[in-house]
């Protein structure tokens, strides 16, 4: 195979995983804390206990619920009339995406 071919092949690789890495960061980004878009429902907050476990803060219909997330079921543990106020956060960085995809 010349070189010229070779080149070719290698740029047209490199260009075809552009669009699949960005589908699937996208992927992996979607479950973030805010507002998932425009509704009655947002997630307030959530944290990571192992890989298939998490707990949610859920806002919906003006309560604020505690729900805990497994790979079988969703369960409320609590419900708030008041819940913290957070910060809005920050995209994560590429780093942590590419953690959280070699763990999966």
């Amino acid at each position: 195979m010349s070189p010229t071919v070779s080149s070719l092949l290698s740029l047209l690789f490199v260009l075809a995983l552009i669009p699949i890495t960005l589908w699937i960061a996208r992927r992996f980004m979607a479950g973030g804390t805010g507002t998932v878009g425009p509704g009655p429902i947002r997630i307030r907050a959530t944290a990571t206990l192992g890989p298939r476990e998490r707990i949610v803060i859920v806002e919906a219909a003006g309560k604020n619920l505690l729900v805990g997330i497994t790979a079988q079921s969703m369960q409320t543990l609590a419900e708030f009339e008041n819940a913290p106020q957070f910060d809005e956060a920050e995209a994560p960085a590429f780093a942590s995406l590419l953690k959280g995809i070699r763990r999966s």
